[in-house]
């Protein structure tokens, strides 16, 4: 029965691991390999913006049409250990990229 107090302890461990990485924020700067600083919130935004226009470059290259560009849905993923707070400024940073509206 040992073997299953350490099972426990080690299940234990883990949940309190994850319940405190939940709380990774993001950064409100980035830095790029130069050196230079960027605020996070333009980063993501651009970045963004960059995807969605190659999506419809390629649309327009392979002639295909969308008839409601409401009709295309976005999936962004994020990692598990950020936080809400995180994950909301993911979504309004979609939102002002033009990827939700």
């Amino acid at each position: 029965d040992d073997n299953n107090n350490d099972n426990d302890k080690q299940k234990d461990s883990e949940s309190n691991d994850n319940e405190q990485t939940k709380d990774i924020d993001i950064r409100q700067h980035l830095t790029a390999v130069n050196g230079q600083q960027f605020p996070s919130d333009r980063v993501f935004i651009e970045a963004l913006k960059y995807i969605k226009s190659q999506v419809f470059k390629f649309f327009t290259k392979n002639k295909l049409q969308i008839e409601n560009i409401d009709d295309i849905q976005w999936i962004l993923t994020v990692p598990a250990i950020w936080s809400e707070k995180a994950k909301y400024k993911m979504e309004q940073w979609a939102f002002k990229a033009g990827l939700i509206n």
